[in-house]
């Protein structure tokens, strides 16, 4: 059932089913991928092109201008040969995207930390990683500025990271999943760093 977005099925998948060796890879997408990720089938063509935590798409849906145009056609470091790829930088502690503003996203944020009653300043990737018992990961999370994301959740992942997520943490983030409807929304900013992705830091220099 699709109780917590596509994050509950995942999460559901890593706690009920073995994965292969782990040279193989575990794709994890919608159950119509096509609207986020209209290259998906070359995409999966590309896996000998793929990095351990590979993103698959290259914006939130098609036709939505999410991410802004001008950035997805110029910002290719990501691509896959000529395929377009693109994975967005945000604020580790906000959510917030880096180079634009998204007035939807920063209203779901403002929401979870509403509905948590966070202080000010405080950072929802550690808030809520320590909500999964991923407590080393969350006090990674405190001290970064920047964090990435894959768009619709749609990404790859090398099996030999699949246990990077302590099976025994799966239940406490399914019910995390099925909460408040902004921890769906949180999970997708947050999969490639749950998979090994590091945070960013960035370390402040003094004035010259």
């Amino acid at each position: 059932p699709n109780k917590g977005r596509e994050s509950d099925t995942y999460l559901h998948h890593l706690e009920c089913f073995a994965h292969g060796p782990s040279e193989h890879w575990t794709v994890f997408c919608q159950g119509d991928p096509f609207p986020h990720s209209p290259d998906f089938l070359q995409l999966l063509e590309l896996r000998s092109h793929w990095a351990e935590v590979q993103p698959l798409t290259a914006g939130y849906a098609k036709g939505a201008d999410i991410p802004p145009s001008n950035l997805r056609a110029t910002q290719d470091a990501d691509w896959l040969g000529d395929v377009p790829v693109y994975t967005e930088y945000c604020s580790a502690a906000t959510l917030d995207m880096n180079g634009w503003q998204d007035d939807g996203g920063r209203r779901i944020f403002k929401d979870y930390l509403q509905h948590h009653r966070l202080p000010r300043g405080w950072s929802i990737s550690d808030h809520f990683l320590e909500n999964c018992g991923l407590h080393d990961l969350a006090a990674r999370a405190w001290e970064a500025e920047l964090m990435r994301f894959t768009y619709g959740a749609i990404f790859a992942v090398r099996n030999d990271r699949i246990g990077l997520i302590p099976r025994d943490r799966i239940p406490a983030m399914r019910v995390l999943a099925q909460g408040h409807y902004s921890h769906g929304y949180v999970f997708e900013k947050m999969w490639l760093h749950l998979f090994g992705l590091p945070f960013i830091t960035v370390p402040r220099a003094p004035l010259p």
